[in-house]
């Protein structure tokens, strides 16, 4: 079967400019122009703040980068010009930002009826905080993401992982793919909001339901190795952790075997295991397991348990996993030669597509290193030369 697309990717022939200062933007930037996009980022001088972060490299590969002065009335003309000809629009400007430049939505779309404009900000629409920075890490503390690591009665925990910027990257490029769907059968464009508010709900989403009768998920007193007596971390013999994920009762039941703790199956502590043991006899149960765990070392005792089919995992650094077999299968890293910082090894494409497989075009590149190109693409000539 012939693809006519399958040589520049599923997004081919699609044009997206992204002003992207921050993480979530550049990162949705990347994803679709793995997917075939052409995408223009529009960098302030001397390069975005997204520079600054180490992930870079990553986060702004395939792309062409511009620099304009958005405070210069000829650089805010050429930012106009580039998205009345553009396909997508992907912007982290507040919008007091992008209406003050004149990018916002209103003001595209009478000119580009079919321009996709995706806003993604802080707080998301006007209800007094519109116009409030904020990183990642804020709205993962406003939303209940530190709270809940610990529980409600324990201090909160910093997450590392920056779960609100990942998560409005992924949700940025479905509005946008899906929007660009809806205009193919609508010839309409469409403006999509997205906020690191609700990206940041939407990865916790189970905390986030509340009714009558449902348990909250964050109890007082959750443990931070683990919600559960056999379903946490525990630390081996050698000091190493495994997480053992018993989650249902065939797995405790070999579980118990495996340990050589079988009496605990008949145990009426434990008879409703692994999720429905009464508060004041779990601390029982998972103090008898971890003694247990802690008389071999860590890859003896992945062996006996994944021998009796029982998940469990290693608990490994990024930099141990990244090089696993399974990863490197996948395709999940990939060695990219990078002008600024020499060889990297990234994340891969993550959706593979059978019929129009993803593409890294390119490394990132330098702050404003395509300027003078895109220019020539509106026939403009190079703002140096002008006079």
């Amino acid at each position: 079967m012939t693809v006519e697309l399958a040589g520049q990717g599923a997004l081919g022939g699609i044009r997206i400019i992204e002003f992207g200062e921050g993480m979530a933007a550049s990162y949705a930037g990347m994803l679709l122009s793995d997917m075939g996009a052409e995408v223009v980022k529009v960098e302030p001088p001397g390069g975005s703040a997204v520079r600054r972060l180490r992930a870079s490299p990553l986060w702004n590969r395939g792309k062409r980068s511009i620099t304009l002065d958005l405070r210069q009335t000829d650089c805010r003309e050429i930012a106009r010009r580039l998205l009345l000809g553009a396909d997508a629009a992907l912007l982290d400007l507040l919008p007091n930002e992008a209406t003050a430049f004149g990018l916002d939505y209103e003001s595209l779309a009478p000119s580009n009826p079919r321009l996709v404009y995706c806003s993604l900000t802080p707080f998301g629409r006007a209800r007094g905080w519109e116009g409030r920075h904020a990183t990642a890490d804020i709205v993962a503390a406003h939303g209940g993401i530190m709270a809940g690591q610990g529980g409600s009665e324990k201090s909160p925990i910093f997450v590392v992982a920056r779960i609100p910027e990942n998560a409005a990257a992924i949700l940025c490029s479905i509005g946008i793919t899906t929007a660009l769907y809806v205009r193919e059968q609508t010839g309409r464009g469409q403006k999509v909001e997205l906020s690191l508010l609700a990206a940041g709900i939407a990865m916790n989403s189970a905390a986030h339901i509340i009714a009558e009768g449902i348990t909250p998920m964050y109890g007082p007193k959750r443990d931070q190795q683990g919600g559960m007596p056999v379903y946490r971390h525990f630390q081996c013999g050698d000091g190493q952790w495994l997480f053992l994920a018993c989650g249902h009762q065939t797995f405790w039941n070999r579980t118990c075997i495996v340990l050589g703790l079988e009496h605990l199956v008949a145990d009426q502590r434990f008879e409703n295991a692994p999720w429905g043991i009464p508060t004041e006899h779990r601390l029982a149960l998972q103090s008898a397991v971890a003694e247990v765990i802690r008389t071999r070392p860590r890859d003896e005792w992945l062996r006996l348990l994944e021998e009796a089919d029982v998940p469990c995992a290693a608990v490994e650094s990024a930099a141990d996993f990244i090089d696993h077999p399974q990863v490197l299968h996948n395709g999940m890293i990939v060695d990219v030669e990078d002008p600024d910082v020499g060889p990297t090894r990234q994340m891969g494409i993550p959706v593979l597509m059978g019929l129009t497989p993803g593409k890294i075009k390119a490394p990132a590149p330098r702050a404003g290193q395509h300027t003078e190109e895109v220019l020539r693409d509106l026939s403009y000539v190079a703002l140096e030369e002008r006079p």
